[in-house]
């Protein structure tokens, strides 16, 4: 028996990042045969912080550039406030060393961080009309007000998403996981992982997201080590999970499986107008082509 095995093809495109030492780097994005869906920017993020003046520059040549390209006129940004995160390193390393373990991790990067860089984004959005995507949303309450299910998808000019760890795992497996589930936004405690579900099914949320990273099984595992938190990098290869975990919602009773259809493929397309993408339509690249 012999079987005809075709090429795969990625369906995928991309997102600009905006770093400090970027000119300008929307400029010449729509240039490119597959251009970029926006551009990314680290919004108080480690060593790629995007600095306070530069941020606002990044909101306001975006949002001057509106209507230009439909993949020109977005910015997505990952929220935590530098800053917070900096001074809850300092303490949890005093109280601690290099005894620490990844169970602080959600201590650090915590909800104050991330509600104190979201709430900037979104505001310096409304002053300048940006077309922003707020990445891999994980506190509640506060941060989950600054977005709207008022209005049709299509018709927003701010979005957010979720990510699928954070809707699987909370603060208590970290007991049995470790690091291998240290990320950035922290995986919080259970109460978030509630909300965040609540909003993904009443539209506050608007997509279903991985925030996939290519760390190895290795890199993931570092347990033995004294300092193995602070040294374990931060994020989880999750491209080849995120349909399996929603499906395992949909048994569960969480969603519906229209409701991961939408999430994980219409949204996607809609939020940033991506051409041909998303639905099983004719002549779309999720089916055969006509002709």
């Amino acid at each position: 028996m012999h079987a005809q095995i075709n090429p795969a093809v990625a369906d995928q495109s991309n997102q600009n990042r905006s770093q400090n030492t970027d000119p300008d780097p929307v400029a010449g994005s729509g240039q490119a045969p597959n251009p970029p869906v926006g551009q990314q920017a680290i919004q108080g993020h480690g060593r790629r912080r995007m600095a306070a003046g530069k941020r606002k520059a990044r909101f306001g040549v975006i949002g001057h550039r509106q209507g230009a390209s439909p993949h020109e006129g977005s910015l997505a940004t990952h929220c935590e406030d530098e800053a917070t995160v900096r001074a809850n390193v300092a303490r949890y390393k005093a109280e601690y060393g290099e005894n620490a373990t990844a169970e602080l991790h959600p201590l650090i990067r915590n909800e104050e961080a991330c509600l104190i860089s979201s709430s900037l984004a979104v505001e310096l959005a409304k002053q300048h009309n940006t077309r922003l995507h707020v990445l891999h949303i994980i506190t509640t309450a506060e941060e989950l007000s600054l977005f709207s299910n008022s209005i049709p998808l299509t018709e927003k000019r701010i979005t957010s998403e979720v990510c699928v760890h954070h809707l699987w795992f909370d603060s208590r497996d970290y007991a049995t996981l470790g690091n291998q589930i240290k990320c950035n936004p922290a995986i919080k405690a259970p109460h978030h992982k509630e909300a965040l579900l609540a909003a993904l099914l009443d539209d506050r949320l608007d997509i279903i997201a991985t925030d996939h990273a290519l760390h190895t099984w290795a890199e993931k595992q570092q347990r033995s080590d004294a300092s193995a938190y602070w040294q374990a990098p931060a994020g989880l290869p999750l491209v080849q999970h995120p349909l399996l975990m929603m499906l395992e919602f949909v048994r569960q009773g969480k969603l519906d499986i229209e409701t991961v259809v939408r999430k994980m493929c219409h949204a996607p397309a809609d939020c940033f107008q991506i051409d041909r993408r998303g639905y099983v339509r004719e002549g779309y690249w999720a089916c055969p082509r006509a002709g």
